[in-house]
């Protein structure tokens, strides 16, 4: 239970501090509330959903974080600061919990803030994303260093239909590029004791939200490398004060490893389960190709890449340099590339060594906010000509977008919910009390009342049976789930009760 109101004293806190910072921003530029509206105007066309849900599409991740935030208002908790989820019994009667590895609690317990005081509902919880979304845009508006163009970075962040999609889901990402954009906001302000606080604080907050944010460490360890060995190298006791401000950053790493959750012994269990390691070039050989051709998509990115690219090319052309605003976007944004296109995509890519763009989308969502941070040193005379491009890449964005969110919500109900729905509504038909064994325990235990009683498959055999309850499972391939994980079903136990395509079943234990 500590480790849940740690998370919650993390995120008042950071909350607390980002809007003194960002208050006292706005305060010192000029026109402040034409910002406001051009973001809240932004943010209610591209990043809410309209009643038109995604969850994510991705089984686990798009399940289990808003199924932990409704664990929350039942009180029931996590014994690490990985999430622990029902996985027999029901949200009025846990019997069992298991635990989600490489999941963490942060991103759930910022829902729960929400769903405490308003209940949890998918309409809720895309609320809170979208409030989100309307924070990540408020932080692009003061990034830039002309007025001029203050509004490229918010539009930018707007013209991938695909991260607008990805806004409103139930993945962790936006929640956590939103704690690493206010890192590098910090990070490159002028240092102050409310900065300096808040950018140790959003880091250890995007760490302790997704393991592979520790990739954010590529900027002060460069930058302490370049001041170390090249600018004060001939009179660095000159500078020893200056270059203290680095330490904490090891020291918070060091709570990480050791109070919060070491990321090698995940990596271990998570081999052993892929029978391979989690990090190899032969990964990035078929994984960095799939990124980059995601990101060239013109139904889910529309130009963005290519403006961006554009821009870079001409920048370098124009000044014969690339400034340090490009510099360092740029190159986290290649780290963070590097360490997921190296890490393995999940047991079936292990299995059938492809991927498809979509599995790709939710990772790059994770770090798409720095390619508008490239466009802050923006400058030229043809202000006029920006502002229609931008409208009309504005307008094919809107269009993609909305077409993509119908789209991905029917696919979504389609190949999740539909199935879930027909069994729940079967079972709740001819039982008063039962019991749904399946492997997509997850599904159900967001769509289905909270008195719903479920069992993870891979804990049949650990299920004590009683004869005043109904047994259902829900099968497929019977011989998958054996080998990977080692059931002992025998089918002469049960009989069917519901064919549901595709030689998947409905059965009844006898």
């Amino acid at each position: 239970m500590e480790q849940y109101y740690i998370c919650v004293v993390l995120i008042v806190f950071l909350f607390l501090l980002f809007f003194h910072e960002i208050i006292r921003d706005y305060k010192s530029i000029k026109h402040p509330f034409r910002r406001i509206l051009l973001c809240l105007v932004l943010t209610l066309v591209f990043k809410y959903n309209y009643g038109i849900f995604f969850y994510g599409l991705e089984y686990e991740d798009a399940y289990v974080f808003s199924f932990c935030a409704r664990q929350f208002s039942y009180d029931i908790f996590p014994t690490s600061f990985l999430i622990d989820a029902v996985s027999v019994g029901s949200l009025t009667e846990p019997l069992l919990t298991s635990t989600y590895g490489g999941h963490f609690i942060m991103y759930p317990t910022y829902l729960s803030l929400f769903t405490k005081v308003l209940g949890w509902s998918p309409t809720i919880l895309s609320l809170a994303n979208t409030i989100i979304a309307f924070f990540v845009l408020l932080i692009l508006s003061v990034f830039s260093k002309e007025q001029k163009f203050w509004f490229i970075p918010p539009i930018i962040y707007c013209c991938a239909p695909i991260i607008n999609l990805f806004a409103t889901c139930f993945l962790s990402e936006i929640f956590s590029s939103f704690i690493c954009l206010i890192f590098v906001y910090t990070y490159f302000r002028e240092k102050g004791v409310y900065n300096y606080i808040l950018c140790l604080i959003s880091f250890l907050v995007a760490i302790m939200c997704k393991r592979e944010n520790l990739a954010l460490l590529s900027l002060p360890a460069i930058e302490f490398i370049y001041l170390t060995f090249l600018k004060y190298r001939c009179n660095i006791k000159n500078h020893i004060t200056e270059l203290l401000k680095y330490i904490p950053f090891l020291f918070i790493l060091c709570i990480y490893f050791m109070c919060i959750q070491n990321v090698f012994n995940i990596e271990t269990i998570e081999s052993k389960d892929i029978e391979n390691a989690t990090f190899s070039t032969r990964y990035m050989a078929i994984l960095l190709p799939a990124f980059i051709k995601a990101m060239f998509g013109f139904e889910t990115f529309t130009l963005v890449l290519i403006i961006t690219i554009a821009w870079i090319v001409y920048f370098y052309i124009r000044y014969k340099r690339i400034t340090k605003s490009i510099a360092f976007p740029l190159i986290l944004f290649c780290a963070y590339l590097i360490l997921y296109t190296a890490h393995y995509r999940g047991y079936f890519f292990i299995q059938e060594k492809q991927v498809s763009s979509f599995e790709t989308y939710r990772y790059i969502n994770n770090f798409f906010y720095l390619i508008p941070l490239v466009f802050i040193s923006l400058r030229c005379k043809f202000i006029r000509q920006i502002k229609l491009i931008a409208c009309i890449v504005l307008a094919i964005s809107l269009f993609n977008t909305y077409s993509l969110r119908l789209k991905m919500s029917e696919t979504e109900y389609r190949d999740r919910f539909y199935e879930a729905q027909t069994v729940r509504d079967y079972i709740q038909a001819n039982s008063t009390k039962s019991v749904l064994i399946c492997e997509n325990i997850l599904l159900y235990q967001n769509i289905c009342d909270d008195n719903f009683d479920v069992c993870d498959i891979r804990l049949y055999d650990k299920l004590d049976k009683n004869h005043h309850t109904d047994y259902y499972i829900l099968l497929s391939d019977l011989n998958y789930l054996k080998e990977r994980y080692s059931l002992n079903i025998d089918l002469h136990d049960v009989y069917p009760v519901m064919s549901l395509g595709e030689r998947k079943y409905l059965y009844k234990c006898k």
